[in-house]
């Protein structure tokens, strides 16, 4: 019960503060894009009660989380392992001057991804998420897109009947936003640790 109340608490408090980015915003980001081509979703399509998906500009990389009914679920890393973490918009920027009608899947082509995945218990990560709680996410919070060197966050919410996903490129500092991408380090930290203990974790590359 105290899971499925954490569920609803997520889709009212935080996702009724949540921002939709603007139709077509995402075109307008190519790291963005290239992203979206490497870090691809394989999260099984069967119903889940919460769907976390935070990905981080100052590492190039993704945290998953999914929980599903009876509180067992998967934690789920990307991150482009041969690379210097935050480097990705310099090397896009490299490939684009030596090809300025470059697509995204060109440039995604050049990289290779690390992806390492394990079991997770709902319990183990309930702390965590319970932090999550106390963020309030301001509703007038604006939406920018840069293709600079200003790391961008992405959070995304899904609770299997509804998807919230809010992007911030330059959070306030002590505001709401920031307090969240400073959630979302700690997220990544305790997850990265959790991976890295796990001996049922796998490492694949593409």
């Amino acid at each position: 019960m105290r899971l499925w109340r954490m569920v609803a608490f997520f889709s009212l408090a935080i996702g009724a503060k949540m921002l939709y980015p603007q139709p077509g915003g995402q075109d307008l980001n190519l790291r963005a894009k290239v992203l979206d081509l490497l870090f691809v979703d394989e999260v099984a399509q069967r119903p889940y009660l919460v769907k976390l998906a935070l990905r981080f500009g100052d590492s190039d990389s993704e945290t998953v989380l999914v929980i599903y009914p009876g509180g067992k679920g998967d934690l789920i890393s990307y991150d482009l392992g041969d690379l210097a973490k935050g480097k990705l918009s310099e090397a896009i920027e490299r490939a684009y001057s030596e090809k300025t009608n470059i697509t995204a899947n060109e440039i995604a082509a050049q990289f290779r991804v690390r992806k390492r995945r394990t079991p997770i218990e709902y319990n183990r990560i309930k702390p965590l998420l319970s932090s999550l709680e106390r963020i309030h996410v301001e509703a007038s919070l604006p939406i920018s897109f840069a293709m600079d060197d200003t790391p961008q966050y992405e959070y995304l919410y899904d609770n299997w009947q509804e998807s919230i996903r809010l992007v911030i490129n330059k959070p306030r500092v002590n505001s709401s936003d920031d307090e969240l991408i400073r959630w979302m380090h700690l997220f990544r930290d305790e997850t990265e640790r959790i991976l890295d203990n796990s001996t049922a974790s796998a490492t694949s590359r593409r």
